[in-house]
């Protein structure tokens, strides 16, 4: 595929390339529109956020990399664990059983999920986005932006050498998580007291997994002040996130 061309007016600038703006990418350029993606990071790049649900797979089939999640061997999951309630004891459930529920027929990829190491998950979502046409640029922050008439005209970006540059679209899609590029840009961005909240994670080598069925399930565990995540990973890495 030769290089694409940068147009004067995109169709589509997408500020984040984790999974959402990956996602909006690789849709819209599958219907021939012109989208740049953009990223403050090299990639790949670490993040935390291993623990996916099955109701992404039918869309990891839409986006094209649900064989080549496949292939990574990523850690297989099938449900949760949990130490949560009155009752200490642990209790553990399954997300569905390949047999029927409520009478409709279950499809396979509803019974079970990964664990993914992110560097290698999100860099197979953006380079599927590439390879159906998006740009990329990464390694490009975004400074400020014109928002006359109450949306976003234009987005001016600052490369790795410093250079700005003055990006224009018809839609602009902030997918940078909590970041929230474009809202902070905008102004738009109020906190909500009630969510006051932090959080911590690590990675850990050398962890004893459960073995089983307990070992394809990630592990939750409900604290006096918050939650714990056990989350096992391929190559004997545990993450843990509190």
């Amino acid at each position: 595929m030769r290089p694409m061309t940068p147009p004067r007016l995109w169709d589509a600038v997408v500020v984040g390339a984790g999974p959402g703006g990956s996602t909006a990418a690789n849709l819209l350029a599958r219907r021939g529109r012109r989208v740049l993606v953009l990223d403050k990071a090299a990639f790949p790049r670490p993040h935390i956020g291993e623990s996916l649900l099955p109701g992404v797979n039918a869309v990891f089939e839409r986006l094209g990399v649900f064989r080549r999640l496949e292939r990574e061997r990523f850690w297989f999951k099938t449900g949760g664990s949990f130490i949560w309630g009155r009752d200490a004891r642990p209790w553990s459930t399954h997300f569905v059983q390949k047999a029927e529920v409520f009478g409709y027929a279950v499809d396979e990829r509803a019974t079970f999920t990964w664990h993914v190491d992110r560097e290698r998950f999100d860099a197979i979502l953006l380079d599927e986005a590439r390879r159906r046409g998006a740009a990329v640029r990464t390694g490009v922050e975004a400074v400020d932006a014109d928002a006359r008439g109450g949306r976003v005209r234009s987005l001016t970006v600052r490369g790795a050498d410093g250079r700005r540059e003055v990006l224009r679209a018809k839609v602009f899609v902030d997918a940078s998580g909590q970041a929230a590029v474009l809202s902070r840009l905008m102004g738009w961005r109020e906190p909500d007291p009630q969510l006051r909240s932090s959080s911590l994670g690590a990675y850990f080598t050398g962890a004893r997994f459960f073995t089983g069925a307990l070992s394809s399930r990630v592990f939750l565990e409900a604290l006096p002040d918050g939650v714990a995540l056990w989350c096992a990973l391929a190559g004997g890495r545990l993450a843990v996130h509190v």
